[in-house]
């Protein structure tokens, strides 16, 4: 499961985002201090770094060209990975970010719990050079909804739990049903006590004020804490809800008066496709097995004008196809992963 969740977090690791220089300086880019699902702007309400939750930071020369990845527990936190290790201060205490992965333009890792709240700064240090310190706010709780594109938007990464064994992934087709229990997965509910890098810290914060709102209703939340495979890697688990419908229903969550980015869920009465106005169950169905839906378009239509004393009259006829995707039909244009300005 760990390495899934690299997998979850890293959608550019393959693609530069800026050219790497041999034994340059690290440079954090400007914003390039990011939560890890939502990737939220510095100066939004939810743009805080939470303690224990997996955050990224984006910038040139901040690690190798190939990307290494952290395999195994226990993790690695001040002796660094592939040379990449990150220090935050805060009032005077510094602590070592638990490293997950490490790559020229991005690197990822988790703010230890123990980190003090407040405003602070990060450094990440490769191959025995420093960037210049970036600020960052350190937060109690801001939790963030990963999502299936990777980019804090869109269609949120839930599991429909059907039985122990079949935990499908929430979709179009695999929608969940009215008092159905999910599980949503996201980062930055907030701290824990223990020892992190050594493996996960699962257990339920019932200390903490998490709420999920499903369309404009609150859900009854059963379990709200780390999962038992990752370290900084949190679960939310509800149920689902009575009276709402859609393919595309509105989810968010707060917890302590910090709202989440919003996402959204698949729901259906009879837990199978989802339908939406002008799209029925048998339309997504056919939509997802075909890969999108064709439309055809046909104009006829005359055109009458004058040039002095010419009088012209003209005929059209046109038709059109157009295949379009099912993502696009429920959800629109995605927007990419950021990419972050030095």
């Amino acid at each position: 499961m760990l390495r899934q969740l690299l997998v979850l977090l890293i959608a550019v690791a393959s693609t530069a985002l800026f050219p790497a220089g041999a034994l340059a300086q690290p440079a954090i880019g400007a914003l390039g201090i990011r939560n890890g699902a939502s990737y939220a702007l510095s100066g939004l309400p939810n743009s805080g770094i939470a303690q224990g939750s997996i955050f990224i930071v984006f910038g040139h020369d901040l690690g190798p060209a190939t990307i290494a990845q952290a395999n195994k527990f226990p993790l690695p936190s001040s002796e660094g990975l592939a040379g990449t290790s990150i220090k935050v201060t805060v009032g005077g205490t510094t602590v070592d970010a638990i490293m997950l992965y490490t790559l020229a333009t991005q690197v990822a890792a988790v703010l230890p719990s123990n980190t003090p709240v407040g405003n602070g700064t990060l450094t990440v240090t490769y191959n025995g050079q420093t960037s210049d310190p970036e600020a960052i706010t350190v937060v109690k709780s801001s939790f963030a909804i990963f999502t299936l594109n990777q980019a804090g938007s869109g269609a949120g990464v839930l599991q429909n739990v059907n039985s122990q064994t079949d935990r499908s992934i929430n979709g179009a087709t695999k929608a969940a049903k009215p008092g159905q229990v999910m599980i949503l997965w996201g980062t930055g509910v907030g701290p824990v006590s223990g020892n992190e890098a050594a493996g996960p810290l699962p257990g339920d914060l019932k200390n903490l004020d998490v709420q999920v709102w499903v369309g404009s209703v609150k859900a009854v939340v059963q379990y709200r804490g780390r999962s038992g495979c990752c370290t900084g890697l949190d679960q939310i688990v509800f149920a689902v809800p009575a009276g709402i419908e859609g393919c595309s229903v509105p989810l968010y969550v707060e917890v302590g008066g910090v709202i989440s980015n919003f996402a959204s869920m698949s729901i259906a009465k009879s837990g199978s496709a989802c339908s939406e106005p002008g799209l029925n169950a048998s339309l997504i169905e056919q939509a997802s097995k075909n890969g999108g839906l064709r439309s055809g378009s046909l104009f006829v239509g005359r055109a009458d004008g004058e040039a002095g004393k010419v009088h012209g009259q003209s005929d059209r006829i046109s038709a059109g196809f157009v295949k379009v995707s099912l993502d696009a039909l429920l959800h629109g244009p995605q927007s990419p992963r950021p990419a972050i300005a030095t």
